[in-house]
């Protein structure tokens, strides 16, 4: 017996080893509750591009002006006008301003704009700022806004 208690303890091991493997594959898939976990990808975040920053044509406070109307002995060439002393802050390849005509009661009337050349960094150049009129009521001209062009 001694024999066959060996034979059986050998065939009992060969077994328990052969189906080892087998019992294990088994055991994991039938009774791990778990999901099988595959391999997550990993997505690299976009990166949003920054806005590309506009463009600024003009110098922001590249002109001082001055109202000279009362200063000079100049008389105007359009039928409404002012005088205007401009001076360059930074250099102004162009010089855009723009005026709103007005009736005597102080309604407004018609906006126009007149370009002026190049004015270098610290030079001035007095200027005769006006239009001609359009109705017969329109009185005065008034600077409503500069532009110094870079």
């Amino acid at each position: 017996m001694g024999k066959l208690l060996r034979f059986s303890v050998f065939a009992a091991a060969l077994l328990l080893l052969s189906g080892c493997s087998f019992a294990r594959a088994d055991y994991n898939s039938v009774t791990d509750p778990s999901p099988t976990l595959q391999p997550t990808e990993t997505s690299t975040p976009t990166e949003t591009p920054e806005p590309t920053p506009e463009v600024v044509t003009f110098w922001a406070n590249g002109l001082k002006i001055q109202d000279v109307t009362d200063r000079t002995s100049r008389s105007c060439t359009f039928d409404m006008c002012v005088f205007l002393k401009l001076t360059a802050l930074k250099t102004c390849s162009t010089i855009s301003l723009y005026g709103i005509s007005y009736s005597e009661d102080d309604e407004e009337i018609d906006s126009f704009d007149i370009d002026y050349p190049k004015l270098s960094k610290g030079k001035s150049r007095v200027v005769e700022f006006g239009t001609d009129a359009t109705e017969d009521f329109e009185d005065y001209v008034e600077l409503d806004e500069s532009t110094c062009w870079k």
